[in-house]
């Protein structure tokens, strides 16, 4: 089986960044990420841009623009987001250019700066509220309930706890069903990275890859 990146040679990143109308000047760096592919490559002029390949057949190009507008609309609200500058597609491969940012992990020991994280993640929910996504999943019973469940039985992984996981499961489900009605755009399956820049003392949140609609509670249920 041919890896899904296999084609995604250092000559094919730097002529990726050629076609969003950058110049790189032959140096690139590869960053940390799980799903995707992420690189750090310089410019001619001196500066550097992020560039960010999407894993192969995981997202649809309509479901990437849906994060990129996401992103887009928080950065247009003041929300300090890192939001792509280019989307486009090269060699097979969706891919997005980003302004880069330094910065560092938060403190997460401190309860100040929890509270202050918290209501940075609140922000970004509150603009997510405002409309669900049309094209990217859903974070309802099915897909993070149902279909998992499935799939750990159906393969016998939990060869002395069938019971278990259902009795866990079942009355998580009765009680979602009651007290859940709209759709939302939350940050979604995990929560976006955060890191702070110790120059301009504040948050630069990345990440948005996963998000996905999330249904909220109904108010009426109580």
């Amino acid at each position: 089986m041919t890896h899904p990146y296999a084609a995604l040679t250092p000559e094919v990143v730097l002529d990726a960044c050629e076609a969003a109308g950058l110049r790189p000047d032959g140096r690139l760096l590869p960053l940390n990420s799980y799903e995707n592919r992420v690189y750090q490559v310089w410019l001619e002029e001196g500066s550097a841009r992020v560039l960010k390949f999407y894993r192969p057949e995981r997202w649809s190009a309509g479901q990437i623009e849906e994060e990129h507008a996401f992103a887009r609309e928080l950065a247009e609200r003041e929300i300090p987001v890192v939001a792509p500058v280019h989307t486009g597609e090269h060699a097979g491969f969706l891919f997005a250019v980003y302004p880069r940012r330094g910065g560092r992990t938060p403190n997460l020991d401190d309860p100040r700066t929890l509270e202050w994280i918290g209501r940075f993640i609140g922000r970004i929910h509150a603009v997510g509220a405002a409309r669900p996504f049309q094209l990217r999943p859903s974070l309802n019973v099915e897909t993070f309930g149902d279909e998992p469940r499935s799939f750990l039985l159906e393969r016998n992984f939990l060869q002395h706890r069938p019971v278990l996981l259902r009795s866990t499961l079942d009355p998580l489900v009765l009680v979602y069903q009651q007290h859940v009605l709209h759709r939302s755009r939350p940050s979604g399956l995990n929560r976006p990275r955060i890191a702070v820049s110790a120059a301009f003392r504040r948050a630069n949140a990345t990440g948005f890859d996963r998000c996905c609609s999330k249904l909220r509670p109904n108010a009426a249920a109580g």
